[in-house]
């Protein structure tokens, strides 16, 4: 029989995402439940979507294109960055981008978000609905004239039918597979790393410091990250903390003690003399 799941269950869900399970109690997976992402964006879903591997709707244009960037990028072992080819001019007279393209390959994909068909609160009017489906159009068009394949994939599907979709749709353009697909499973990519330029902006402070940056990644400035200062202790806390300059707790305390004592030292030789 199959483990009955608990807020608590949803809780370590959401941290595990970086996030909060904000509800404080759930009848079933089908409740709806309210959560809060690791950059303060607050919505309700039930329970079973998030277990799903659905996550914050607001971010989840950037975190769904990444997951599905690593899905090509591990299928054909070949990298599959965001792209503006010269030669995919827009009407406006400027290239249009491409979620992934791997010029090596001829093959590009695109993850049409919910804003692609239809329109919402979060993302546009229906005036822009009008020009966004124009514009996918047009990418569509010169994709076919530059004889690169463009793999359209609807945020309609499941990551866990992510492979199965890509090669279905692959075959049916006449892609050429590798001999070789090896078993995915998406919960094992790293996608909600924010970009290098700011581990590595965390790493030059830290290093001032005379400590390091344990954590290695840097997730997001809410979320508490892993350091160590010169004299070895270890502790968390938020890199918007450590640009503020605080440091390390313990040397802080150390630090403390160290300047009462003088001070004791110094009412007790005064009241001597």
């Amino acid at each position: 029989m199959r483990k009955r799941r608990t807020i608590e269950d949803m809780q370590a869900l959401a941290l595990s995402k970086h996030g909060r399970c904000i509800s404080s109690g759930l009848k079933n997976v089908h409740s709806k439940l309210k959560w809060q992402c690791s950059e303060g964006h607050e919505w309700e879903t039930k329970a079973y979507h998030v277990c799903q591997g659905h996550w914050c709707p607001y971010c989840s244009r950037n975190v769904s294109e990444r997951i599905c960037r690593k899905f090509f990028e591990t299928i054909f072992g070949e990298s599959f960055p965001k792209s503006r080819p010269k030669w995919l001019m827009g009407q406006a007279g400027k290239p249009l981008e491409l979620d992934g393209y791997c010029e090596k390959l001829s093959l590009a994909f695109e993850y049409n978000g919910i804003q692609h068909y239809k329109t919402s609160r979060i993302f546009h009017t229906a005036r822009n609905l009008e020009g966004q489906k124009r514009s996918d159009a047009l990418k569509r068009e010169i994709c076919a004239e530059n004889h690169v394949m463009l793999i359209e994939v609807p945020h309609e599907i499941g990551f866990e039918c992510m492979t199965g979709y890509i090669l279905a749709e692959c075959r049916k353009k006449g892609v050429a597979l590798p001999a070789h697909i090896p078993t995915i499973d998406f919960r094992n990519f790293d996608v909600y790393s924010t970009n290098k330029e700011r581990a590595d902006e965390m790493r030059d402070i830290v290093k001032k410091k005379g400590g390091a940056f344990l954590t290695g990644r840097y997730i997001n400035c809410r979320t508490k990250h892993v350091w160590q200062c010169e004299k070895g202790h270890i502790w968390a806390t938020t890199p918007r903390h450590i640009k503020q300059g605080k440091w390390c707790p313990r040397c802080a305390i150390i630090k403390m003690r160290e300047r009462l004592k003088g001070k004791r030292r110094k009412t007790s030789i005064q009241s001597i003399c």
